[in-house]
């Protein structure tokens, strides 16, 4: 009988820990990151900032237009995605329009943020440069103008010494800056890197041996419309050879309202653009990745029906492999389990895995853009959706890691 009854209470803990543990591929009930402040057009930017998640985003009342650039730092676990979050401090305020995407990026000197936006007071568009930021507090300076712009998406990155290296599409006229300029197109000005009007929705990655890479969709590029990936040079912002086009990435479903995936090489240099493809109207859609040294094309996923404005993002995990997430508003198709957002992990190129259906906070009546975060073997997904209320919300919920089956884990990592 002594025997036994350790036994029993020790069956007895593991069940009771077992129950309290999320269920291996459920994911975190959905939580709301922001208040009913954002426009369904934008989509927010995550960072790491030691042991806390920043989230950053456009926030306004009233019009479609954003106003502010808002911040708040969260601590997500399994259980909740929002835990210890802090309070919601403004970054910057006192525009007219702020562009849909801002960058958050990491400096020596701590996380700042990356914007574009234009005063009523001048009626000029700048790409800006905020002070370092403090949970909880409003920067000490206000933010130093990187260059002027005509509005549009952006993306950016911070270089070793925190000089700033932006893309911005400048509505259409896509162009590198590296540091802070006046004016790129004045007279006299160090033009960067001009890379062609009729390109949009810049993204930009660095990959494992340091090398910096820009993608963008263009619909009058070299070889047509379709996706387009170059190399920067760090030290001056300027191109690196020619563009190269993304295979089957000329379809329906890439168009100036989508936004560009990129992700580096964790183990080397290249990175992968991550992206949908649709031979026709009506026709099935695919989500694909592709490196330049790849044959061909990889199928990640096939998602039942994708909105105009493809809301896909992808990170790497700590040991190579690829995430991805995306939104799919319609039930069918091969990997998709119903209307939601979804998450997998598959193996470096997005192959295999096991789709992870996230679902969508109650009473959801538009989702919006997604943008994606890991957190050890979990991905932070967060997007833009409404839920009633006049003007949207960030939320956010963990998807966790699902084994590629067969595999032991970072074995896929190197295919």
């Amino acid at each position: 009988m002594s025997c036994r009854r350790p036994l029993v209470v020790a069956l007895t803990l593991v069940m009771a820990v077992a129950g309290a543990l999320p269920a291996v591929g459920v994911a975190t009930p959905w939580a709301k990151i922001s208040g009913d402040r954002v426009s369904s057009i934008n989509q927010a930017s995550l960072l790491q900032n030691g042991p806390r998640v920043l989230a950053a985003w456009p926030g306004g009342d009233g019009s479609e237009l954003a106003s502010t650039v808002e911040l708040r730092g969260v601590a997500p676990t399994l259980a909740n995605a929002a835990a210890g979050a802090g309070p919601v401090s403004i970054v910057a305020s006192g525009y007219s329009s702020l562009s849909p995407r801002p960058a958050l990026v990491a400096t020596p000197t701590g996380p700042r943020v990356v914007f574009s936006a234009t005063r009523a007071t001048d009626g000029q568009t700048r790409v800006l440069l905020s002070d370092p930021l403090v949970e909880g507090s409003a920067p000490a300076l206000p933010p130093a103008e990187i260059v002027r712009s005509l509005g549009g998406n952006l993306d950016a990155l911070a270089l070793a010494d925190g000089t700033p290296l932006v893309a911005d599409d400048r509505a259409g006229t896509l162009r590198m800056i590296r540091g802070l300029q006046t004016d790129i197109d004045a007279p006299g000005s160090p033009v960067q890197a001009q890379l062609g009007g009729n390109s949009y929705n810049p993204a930009l990655a660095v990959d494992g041996a340091g090398g910096i890479w820009v993608a963008w969709y263009s619909n009058a590029g070299p070889s047509g419309m379709g996706l387009y990936l170059q190399a920067i040079d760090p030290a001056s912002g300027a191109p690196i050879g020619t563009p190269t086009f993304v295979p089957r990435s000329q379809s329906v479903a890439n168009n100036t309202a989508q936004r560009t995936t990129l992700v580096g090489d964790s183990n080397g240099s290249g990175v992968r653009v991550v992206y949908a493809t649709q031979n026709a109207p009506g026709s099935p859609f695919y989500l694909l990745s592709w490196s330049p040294t790849d044959a061909a094309p990889t199928v990640v996923a096939r998602p039942a029906n994708l909105p105009l404005n493809i809301y896909l993002a992808a990170a790497r995990h700590a040991d190579g492999r690829l995430w991805v997430a995306w939104y799919d508003d319609g039930a069918g198709g091969t990997t998709s389990t119903g209307r939601g957002y979804h998450a997998k992990l598959g193996n470096a190129r997005g192959a295999g895995g096991v789709v992870v259906p996230l679902g969508l906070p109650r009473a959801t009546a538009r989702a919006g853009a997604v943008t994606v975060l890991p957190q050890g073997d979990n991905l932070l997904v967060a997007a833009v959706i409404g839920t009633g209320a006049s003007r949207d919300a960030l939320w956010a919920t963990l998807s966790p890691e699902v084994l590629i089956s067969g595999e032991a884990p970072g074995l896929s990592s190197r295919r």
